[in-house]
């Protein structure tokens, strides 16, 4: 018998799924609290080598230390398809030692959005 999947919320807005090891997601706008929980699902789960982001933005003051970790931990970061990944959130991408925007995806700043792949 196999073993079921485990989708792990208790550090939200960053979601694991047992299923996919090496991911982390964090979804939703990025808060004062975001860098410490990046910290926090780093130390939990060292498997992870892959930031899945999925964000409109929110503080930049929160992304810069959150950017600066993401890429002190030699994390890759992707933007899903159809996803996107804007304004303070697009600091964070930037910071993966390698990036991946999937189709149809937007990224960047606020002002100027731009669809393709990084």
């Amino acid at each position: 018998m196999s073993a079921r999947a485990e989708v792990v919320t208790d550090l939200a807005p960053f979601t694991r799924d047992s299923a996919r090891p090496e991911g982390l997601v964090p979804e939703g706008p990025i808060d004062g609290r975001a860098p410490a929980l990046l910290k926090r699902a780093l130390r939990r789960f060292p498997s992870v080598t892959t930031l899945s982001l999925y964000s409109e933005g929110g503080s930049t003051y929160a992304a810069l230390p959150k950017a600066y970790d993401v890429r002190d931990a030699g994390q890759k970061t992707t933007i899903p398809a159809g996803g996107a990944c804007a304004s303070a959130c697009s600091s964070v991408f930037f910071a993966g030692v390698e990036r991946n925007a999937g189709s149809r995806s937007v990224w960047g700043r606020a002002r100027s959005l731009r669809r393709g792949t990084a």
